[in-house]
C-alpha cells in the first residue's frame, strides 16, 4: 500500500477525532441543555438564519463548531489551550470539505493539524484516538519506529584523593536598592527598546514572501467566525484565523472590550456603504480603537497596516461573561504599502 497523501491523512485524522469528541461533546451539551441538545441547536439556527437547519452529532466539523460556539459550556470542561485548538481545527476542516485537490494541504501544515488533532483528543480524555493520530503524524500513516539502542555499560568510578583546599574568603556584595517605581520604568524602557530593534517577520508583509507576486487588491485570505478573546491578538497575515496571546503583539488586539489597531488605522464603514477592498482602501476616517458598543451584529469595518495588508471584519457577535470575546468574518486583501 503506498504513502497516504496529505489530505488522505487529514481525512483520518478527522475520522478519529470524530470518534473521540462525539462522546465528550455529548456528555457535556446533555449536561447543559438536556437530552435534546442538537434538536433546539437546530431550531435556534433556523429561527436565525430563516430555515431549516439538520445536523449531526458524528459530524466532526460540527462537534468542532460546537466546541467553539458554546464556549460557556466547553471552557471548563476542555483545559487550556483545548478552545484554540478547536477554532484552528475549524479551519482545518473547512478546508479539507471544500473538495480541494490532494496537493491543498502542506507537508508543515499537515503536521500541525495532526498534532492539534492529537493534543485536542487528549485533553478530551480521549486518549486511544490521540494515540492513533499521534502515529498518523508519524508520516505515511505509520508511526516512526524507535531506534534500538546499545546497553549501556557499567562504568568504574576512580577515586581521586581529596584537595587540600584553602579557607575562602567570603565577601557580601552590596547591591543597589531599586524601588518599585523604578524597576517598572526599567522593564517599559527594555519593552520599547525590544520593539525598536526586534526584527520583522516577512510572513507579515504581503510584498515580502509567497504574497510578493501578488498584485495591489488581490484577495490574500478569507476568514469565518474568528474568535478574538480579551487579551488576544491577531495578525491579519500569515493566518487572521488564529489569534496569539498578548494584546499589542498583532495587528488587532482585544483589551477588556476594547479593539486597538497595532498601526492606529481602524475606519468603520456606513451601513449603506458596500463593504470590500476599494471601499476599505478609500476610507481614511480612522481611529486608533473601538469600543464593543459600537459592534453590533453585521457592523463593518476595515483595518490598514504600515506594511500593506488590508482587512474588512465583520462582526457575528460580541460576547460577554466570564470570557469576553467579538467574532467576526475577515477578509484580507493586499493593499499600498503605507509605510517601511
Amino acid at each position: 500500500m503506498g504513502a497516504l497523501t496529505n489530505k488522505e491523512l487529514i481525512g483520518r485524522g478527522i475520522d478519529q477525532l470524530t470518534i473521540g469528541l462525539a462522546p465528550f461533546v455529548d456528555r457535556h451539551m446533555t449536561a447543559a441543555l438536556g437530552k435534546g441538545w442538537l434538536s433546539r441547536l437546530e431550531q435556534r439556527d433556523a429561527e436565525k438564519f430563516g430555515h431549516a437547519r439538520s445536523y449531526d452529532k458524528n459530524d466532526g466539523r460540527y462537534l468542532l463548531r460546537v466546541v467553539t460556539e458554546e464556549r460557556d459550556v466547553f471552557r471548563k470542561a476542555l483545559p487550556y489551550p483545548g478552545l484554540n485548538l478547536a477554532s484552528r481545527l475549524r479551519e482545518v476542516g473547512n478546508k479539507f470539505g471544500h473538495n480541494f485537490g490532494t496537493a491543498a494541504f502542506e507537508p508543515a501544515e499537515t503536521q500541525q493539524a495532526l498534532t492539534d488533532m492529537a493534543e485536542l483528543l487528549r485533553l478530551a480524555g480521549a486518549n486511544s484516538q490521540a494515540a492513533v493520530v499521534r502515529q498518523l503524524a508519524g508520516g505515511n500513516g505509520t508511526a516512526p519506529k524507535p531506534r534500538r539502542q546499545a546497553p549501556e555499560r557499567p562504568r568504574r568510578e576512580r577515586r581521586k584523593p581529596p584537595r587540600q583546599h584553602a579557607p575562602r574568603r567570603r565577601f557580601r556584595a552590596q547591591m543597589p536598592r531599586i524601588g518599585c517605581g523604578s524597576l517598572v520604568l526599567i522593564v517599559l524602557i527594555t519593552w520599547v527598546i525590544w520593539q525598536m530593534v526586534k526584527p520583522d517577520d516577512p510572513s507579515r508583509d504581503p510584498y515580502k514572501g509567497k504574497h510578493a507576486d501578488a498584485a495591489v487588491g488581490a484577495q490574500l485570505g478569507s476568514y469565518k467566525s474568528v474568535e478574538l478573546t480579551d487579551g488576544y491578538s491577531l495578525a491579519l497575515l500569515p493566518d487572521a484565523g488564529s489569534p496569539d496571546e498578548g494584546v499589542h503583539d498583532g495587528d488587532l488586539g482585544n483589551s477588556g472590550g476594547v479593539l486597538i489597531a497595532r498601526d492606529k488605522r481602524i475606519a468603520m464603514l456606513g451601513r449603506s456603504e458596500r463593504g470590500g477592498y476599494t471601499a476599505c482602501r478609500n476610507n481614511t476616517r480612522y481611529t486608533a480603537s473601538l469600543r464593543s458598543g459600537q459592534l453590533a451584529r453585521g457592523r463593518r469595518f476595515c483595518v490598514s497596516t504600515d506594511k500593506g495588508a488590508v482587512g474588512l471584519f465583520v462582526v457575528r457577535g460580541v460576547h460577554s461573561g466570564s470570557t469576553r470575546y467579538v467574532s467576526f468574518d475577515i477578509t484580507i486583501w493586499k493593499g499600498p504599502r503605507l509605510k517601511g
